[in-house]
């Protein structure tokens, strides 16, 4: 029952991201001119989101600073499309953002349910991104990112128009421009490397229980909520149980623990196996299967040959 437990976990943290209210890592440099959007009483301000190399990627914040034209202190909702497909992250403070439904493109757009601002008051909000891709001795650019504004939580309540903000990646060399283009990869390139054989023996419950070496490679930045690991054994003579190190409970197809994957980010974990205590010994033949997933659909490969693995499995007379 627990088959498709990791699946539903990334999936919520993909369709509702709650802000973990920690200090951001890396603040936007001002350009000196900001841009508004507004609609009713409700109105937001904002200038470009820079981000910096880090160790892991590129990291910035984009505040977004929201008044209340009005005379009596509301909620409001801040609509905004991150500039590069799965690069939210959070907000500072904490705000309950989910994705748009029906939102269509690679890139996901997210409405946030703010705080209440007193009449006449503003509200600074942190939207953190992060692009977990190979950082670069010059400076990028990534364009798309919007934001709007609406003086009303329903769902279904108009908005003002869209405004676009600018994305600046910010060199090794800590320089801005001249900024090329920023291309995100479409296509995954991961790669499965598995040990030659797994083998179970009997434990005292009378269960047969193995593990299997296995490493996982992200080789491209094409977004993604995880890598996902799947075993076919002739005749269901074992089965796969878990992963060690474990982060939740997983039957037949595992994702690989750990956080999402960097660009060319290599990853080693066991995968773990068990046979009920009438099994028949002997050794049978395996496969498994690499796939990267993004949303609710698989992304297309570019190398799918090393995504499959065959193996023994052997279970101990």
């Amino acid at each position: 029952m627990y088959r498709n437990l990791r699946w539903l976990v990334a999936a919520l943290a993909g369709t509702v991201a709650l802000g973990l209210g920690v200090a951001p890592a890396a603040a936007a440099t001002s350009s000196g001119t900001a841009d508004r959007v507004r609609h009713g009483n409700a109105s937001a301000t904002f200038e470009r989101l820079i981000l910096a190399p880090t160790a892991r990627g590129y990291e910035g914040t984009l505040p977004v600073t929201i008044h209340n034209g009005g005379t009596e202190a509301s909620y409001f909702r801040l609509l905004f499309r991150e500039p590069v497909a799965g690069s939210f992250k959070q907000t500072t403070p904490q705000q309950f953002c989910q994705t748009v439904v029906g939102d269509t493109g690679d890139r996901s757009t997210y409405e946030c349910f703010l705080d209440r601002i007193a009449p006449g008051g503003d509200l600074t909000v942190h939207f953190t991104f992060r692009a977990l891709t190979a950082t670069k001795p010059y400076p990028m650019r990534a364009d798309g990112g919007r934001i709007a504004i609406s003086d009303s939580t329903s769902l279904d309540a108009p908005r003002s128009t869209y405004r676009g903000f600018t994305t600046l990646f910010r060199s090794t060399r800590g320089a801005l421009h001249p900024a090329r283009t920023y291309q995100q990869d479409q296509h995954a390139d991961a790669r499965l490397t598995v040990a030659g054989e797994v083998r179970l023996t009997r434990q005292p419950n009378g269960w047969y229980t193995g593990t299997l070496p296995v490493t996982v490679r992200h080789g491209t930045d094409a977004a993604h909520w995880g890598l996902r690991v799947g075993v076919t054994v002739t005749d269901d003579r074992a089965t796969l149980v878990g992963t060690e190190p474990s982060e939740v409970p997983c039957y037949y197809t595992c994702d690989a623990p750990g956080d999402l994957f960097m660009e060319g980010e290599e990853r080693s974990f066991d995968l773990l196996f068990e046979a009920p205590p009438d099994a028949v010994p002997g050794t049978v033949e395996a496969t498994a299967t690499l796939t990267t997933y993004w949303r609710y659909d698989e992304v297309t490969e570019r190398t799918p040959a090393d995504n499959t693995a065959t193996f023994r499995v052997t279970i101990a007379p």
